[in-house]
């Protein structure tokens, strides 16, 4: 007589998860890490994978070769966005950075899902190599000249015009383009921004200054009827004079948003 034997499934075999890692794909800290991790996204959907991993390192992300989609975003500027991770279809699904730092470059969105559902992101930071804004902060105030010092972060670009403080989106020749005609299109001068859309932040508590209004800087001083001017510091800080109804307090942030249009972009 035949014997049949009765053997229990693995359970253990049921119980892997798909795992796929991303180096398998090209991912390379030397080199822009946006092919890679298009082409390990594209193969965990296609394998029905529930993770993604991605070695711990520093990654750095260009536009140039994003996922590009025209999109809608709540509280941002509808347009067509650069993407570097585009999650398209995953469901119970996890990137696990394992303490990586990814860092991006120009307009950029890290991440935007689409048809997902529970996704989980951990062991990650993100952020850009350049702040789209001016951010400096008060180091000392003098009210007998009506001017404050200012320390800029040092990966803002500035440079002072005619006595006026200007920030630069790349670093170069300010030509003020809101005041003449437009730059030619071979002309890659980037955003350029007066110090007119500003606003102050305390650090102790990590949000706008209280009563931060009475504080706002303007290119023109209404009370003393004449224009704010700004300029170099031996110690490669900035002065500037008269641009405030009221003197912000040393340790105050301020930020100056990088361009009046399309302001939303990321």
């Amino acid at each position: 007589m035949k014997k049949y034997v009765l053997t229990r499934p693995n359970t253990n075999a049921y119980a892997q998860k798909k795992v796929i890692n991303a180096a398998d794909y090209g991912l390379s800290q030397e080199n822009d890490a946006t092919p890679a991790i298009i082409k390990a996204l594209a193969a965990c959907k296609l394998q029905k994978a529930e993770k993604l991993v991605i070695p711990k390192g520093t990654y750095h992300f260009y536009p140039d070769k994003a996922t590009e989609e025209y999109i809608h975003i709540v509280n941002n500027d509808e347009g067509l966005k650069r993407i570097a991770f585009p999650v398209r279809g995953l469901g119970n699904f996890e990137i696990d950075g394992q303490g990586s730092v990814f860092i991006m470059h120009g307009q950029m969105i890290a991440f935007d899902f689409k048809q997902s559902q529970n996704i989980k992101l951990k062991n990650l930071s993100i952020d850009w190599d350049k702040p789209f804004y001016f951010q400096g902060t008060v180091i000392s105030t003098d009210p007998a000249t009506n001017s404050f010092v200012l320390k800029p972060l040092d990966e803002c670009a500035y440079e002072i015009l005619a006595d006026e403080l200007i920030f630069l989106e790349k670093p170069g020749k300010a030509v003020r383009p809101w005041k003449e005609w437009a730059p030619s299109m071979k002309q890659d001068i980037g955003w350029q921004q007066n110090i007119d859309w500003n606003i102050w932040f305390d650090p102790s508590t990590k949000a706008p200054a209280l009563n931060g209004h009475e504080f706002v800087l303007e290119s023109w001083n209404e009370t003393l009827k004449r224009r704010y001017h700004a300029e170099k510091t031996d110690d490669g800080n900035l002065r500037i004079y008269d641009a405030a109804q009221k003197l912000p307090l040393e340790g105050w942030v301020l930020i100056v948003n990088g361009r009046k249009d399309l302001s939303r972009t990321l």
